[in-house]
């Protein structure tokens, strides 16, 4: 299974505000640029957006590197009012649960454990908030040469 499959997996299981509206990215992308984000929030779209090369070795018959891969959390909310503190309180406790469910832990075959990276308001307008929440995860390429 992917990583972000397994992330979907993850807080589709331990965010119960998303209520299972969770989901790849594919359909995000097509639905901004349909300017159509999902109508039923707070919804969740996933994505493994970046893997980052470390320090690499190599022994007789194997190549190893450390990398760090990193999954994006795209927070969808709607129906947003003026902007104001109604507005952050509904985002912050989704966004705290979305952290604790990825930070500390890690697929089975994984080397290391997700670590937040970054969390930050990607779009906002037309009555809709975009909330960017990356999660890193180190893990080590082994290539057998």
């Amino acid at each position: 299974m992917f990583l972000a499959d397994q992330v979907v997996q993850r807080l589709s299981e331990r965010v119960p505000a998303l209520e299972a509206r969770v989901e790849g990215v594919a359909s995000l992308v097509q639905l901004i640029s349909a300017n159509q984000l999902p109508q039923t929030t707070p919804a969740a779209r996933v994505m493994a957006s970046e893997i980052r090369g470390g320090a690499a070795d190599a022994a007789s018959g194997v190549f190893r590197q450390a990398v760090e891969e990193t999954v994006s959390v795209y927070l969808v909310l709607r129906n947003l009012q003026g902007g104001g503190r109604n507005e952050l309180d509904r985002l912050y406790p989704i966004r705290d649960a979305i952290i604790e469910a990825l930070c500390g832990w890690a697929p089975e075959e994984a080397v290391g454990v997700f670590r937040l990276s970054r969390a930050h308001v990607l779009r906002i307008g037309e009555g809709t908030l975009v909330y960017q929440i990356d999660a890193v995860i180190m893990n080590q390429l082994r290539i057998f040469t």
